[in-house]
């Protein structure tokens, strides 16, 4: 049997591991304080090792602006990591995946947004392009940092127009 290993005192995102609990599936269980609130959050050593437990729960709900959903949507299309970006918000990684998903929905609207992405004639005809060799409109979308709906009426601008 393997001993465990020690990571009192170490912080890990907001979370400060305070102490041993149990071995629970052969994971080890600390209790630990979330920096952010002081709430007493508990994770698996593993976890907290990985990146996966980086607050409590409560800290887990917080989300961010419009605005920074849209920093975060562009640092990941020049190639950020979700944790990477995470870091520099200060927030969970589940956070940042909420951003994207409420995004995905927002970019359908461009009336809510201000600095919109346009498509014009010319991604017209690379979406067409990139439809007819077999991509998907879910890979199309992601490509532009658009909705379904967006790449789906530029396909019909593009047949209407030939």
């Amino acid at each position: 049997m393997s001993s465990r290993i020690n990571i009192r005192g170490k912080i890990y995102g907001n979370l400060l591991a305070l102490r041993y609990v149990k071995t629970e599936n052969t994971h080890a269980v600390w209790k630990c304080k979330c920096l952010r609130c002081g709430k007493a959050a508990y994770a698996t050593c593993s976890n907290l090792e990985s990146g996966n437990s980086t607050s409590c729960q409560s800290c887990c709900g917080i989300i961010l602006t419009d605005e920074q959903d849209i920093q975060a949507v562009t640092l990941r299309k020049n190639g950020k990591t979700i944790t990477e970006i995470a870091i520099i918000f200060d927030v969970s990684r589940g956070a940042i995946y909420s951003a994207f998903k409420r995004k995905e929905k927002l970019l359908g609207d461009y009336t809510k947004m201000d600095n919109r992405k346009k498509i014009g004639a010319k991604e017209d005809i690379e979406i067409r392009e990139l439809k007819d060799s077999g991509k998907t409109l879910q890979h199309i979308a992601k490509l532009y940092i658009v909705s379904l709906n967006t790449i789906r009426f530029s396909l019909a601008r593009t047949k209407k127009g030939k």
